[in-house]
């Protein structure tokens, strides 16, 4: 069945019957291809497909400091074994709920704000969702302005 000078066709073809035909409910008797269809001729195919246990995703709430200092702005590494690993991204504070934010702001000044610095908060992101497969990322970004002559992450 399958035309070795265009496979792609054959694929995209079945594809669409499966979109078509292959449904919840199969429209079998309509198939031109049910004659070879093996669900079909073990009467399997109202099992099919088989429903997979729905993974369970997990709210992370990320809170990113744009941190700006004598023109430079900071950015850290991801170490952990996680999502993004090794990649740079903005200092940033996660939880697993949703805080208020004096309470990241807390959180920051005992990470990574550290030594009584002047800031000033400029501005504060409406919040973004992002969507994995099995996380459910709420990201907000905290604009800040540090006034201070000690450097404490990556710049």
């Amino acid at each position: 069945m399958l035309n070795k000078n265009d496979p792609g066709m054959h694929n995209q073809a079945l594809m669409e019957l499966g979109a078509i035909i292959c449904l919840p409910n199969p429209l079998c008797l309509q198939c031109p291809i049910s004659g070879s269809c093996l669900a079909f001729k073990n009467k399997t195919y109202l099992n099919l497909p088989v429903k997979k246990n729905s993974i369970q995703q997990k709210n992370r709430f990320f809170y990113y400091f744009l941190i700006e200092e004598n023109n430079s702005i900071y950015f850290q590494k991801r170490d952990k074994k996680d999502i993004w690993e090794n990649l740079f991204e903005l200092p940033l504070i996660e939880t697993f709920v949703d805080e208020s934010l004096d309470e990241v702001i807390r959180i920051a000044e005992t990470n990574f704000l550290t030594g009584d610095p002047q800031i000033q908060i400029l501005g504060i992101g409406e919040p973004i969702i992002h969507i994995l497969s099995h996380q459910r990322i709420n990201a907000k970004f905290i604009h800040i302005l540090k006034k201070s002559k000690k450097n404490y992450l990556y710049h």
